[in-house]
C-alpha cells in the first residue's frame, strides 16, 4: 500500500496535471506485464488489483485525516473514479489564522 500511495504522490507532483492511468499503476507499482504478447492476460477491465488497492487506500487516507493527521495542514485525497492524488489546505486551519489576531493589532 505504501509503494502505490509513493508513486501516485510522486507521480502528481512531477507530473502536474498528466492522469494516472490504472494500468500504468498496474505495471509500475504491481509489475504486471506490459508486454501483452508474455501476459496477455493483464486486462484492467478483469483484473482488479489496481482498483481494489486503491479503494483500501483511499479509506485508509480517509481515516488517517480523521484521527491521527487531523491537525496536519494538507490533506491528501483521491477522489473515486481516478488515482490522481488531490492537495488541499485544511480549510479549519484558514478559519483559525483569519480570526487569530494579527501581530500589532490594538486590541
Amino acid at each position: 500500500m505504501r509503494e502505490l500511495f509513493l508513486f501516485l504522490c510522486e507521480h502528481a507532483l512531477s507530473e502536474p496535471g498528466v492522469v494516472i492511468h490504472e494500468q500504468e499503476v498496474g505495471i509500475k507499482v504491481f509489475g504486471r506485464s506490459p508486454d501483452y504478447d508474455t501476459s496477455p492476460d493483464y486486462d484492467t477491465s478483469k483484473d482488479t488489483l489496481v482498483r481494489v488497492h486503491a479503494s483500501r487506500l483511499r479509506k485508509k487516507i480517509q481515516q488517517y485525516f480523521l484521527t491521527d493527521g487531523q491537525h496536519e495542514p494538507i490533506v491528501i485525497e483521491i477522489p473515486k473514479g481516478g488515482y490522481t492524488p488531490v492537495f488541499q489546505f485544511r480549510e479549519s486551519l484558514f478559519s483559525e489564522i483569519d480570526q487569530a489576531p494579527f501581530p500589532g493589532d490594538i486590541a
